[in-house]
């Protein structure tokens, strides 16, 4: 008498190589996530290995990124801005050298973006670096200081980290204006109401002139209130509202 057939049904079968398949498939796609870098994709490599520290110590920000001042990109070194101190070799490193073949090649360097935002996030480098005086430290880190390429962004910029820095960045205005106008030639009222403000945001002058006369009981006048409005209105307004960064 045979043995009983102890394979199970054909349905089951496909069941469970369906079951296995996706398992399989969900193993894979957790390895690859947990394998990528954290920041912002791949693994970034330029194709010249060269240093943040040296070259910052020799110029400023502006001179390979030289749009920052006036646009929204800061920009990348051009061929042309390099040659300008590599033409004849400086070093013995061979990494310069790559510089002379580029310009033999008559081909610009293909640098790799580092940071990229997304398409729907509006930032500027002039509105931030200019008008607000944000340090290049504050977005990128201690990028001056590295002797390599970095090969991801020192800083993880999320919206949380540009939401606290548009928050502290308004008190730090506002202090700064403040701290400036008790260096002035105030009246005595005026320059002991002052320590009352701080930590507060004004977003004109005329609010901190309000406020000021309420504290004093007499609103400044002339020169005293020229002087109270030309310093808080040269404080740049920082805003928190969607349509600023999201356009």
């Amino acid at each position: 008498m045979n043995a009983p057939n102890k394979r199970p049904p054909r349905k089951t079968r496909r069941f469970l190589r369906a079951l296995l398949a996706s398992a399989l498939t969900v193993l894979v796609v957790a390895a690859v996530i947990w394998l990528m870098p954290a920041a912002n994709g791949a693994v970034v490599q330029q194709p010249v290995r060269f240093s943040h520290a040296i070259h910052t110590k020799l110029m400023t920000c502006e001179f390979c990124h030289q749009y920052y001042p006036t646009r929204d990109v800061a920009g990348r070194p051009a061929l042309v801005r390099c040659m300008m101190c590599h033409a004849y070799p400086v070093t013995t490193n061979p990494e310069a050298e790559k510089l002379q073949q580029f310009a033999a090649d008559k081909r610009e360097i293909p640098w790799v973006r580092l940071t990229r935002l997304p398409d729907f996030v509006h930032f500027s480098h002039q509105r931030h670096v200019v008008v607000g005086k944000v340090e290049c430290k504050t977005c990128h880190g201690g990028i001056a200081q590295l002797t390599a390429p970095p090969t991801a962004p020192l800083v993880t910029i999320r919206m949380q980290f540009c939401l606290n820095c548009h928050q502290s960045r308004a008190v730090e205005l506002t202090d700064r204006s403040l701290q400036a106008l008790q260096a002035d030639d105030l009246s005595p009222a005026v320059r002991q109401a002052l320590p009352d403000f701080e930590n507060k945001r004004f977003p004109t002058g005329a609010d901190l002139i309000g406020a000021l006369t309420q504290a004093v009981g007499a609103a400044p006048a002339g020169a005293e209130r020229q002087q109270i409005l030309g310093q808080v209105q040269a404080a740049p307004p920082v805003t928190s509202d969607c349509i600023g960064c999201h356009r």
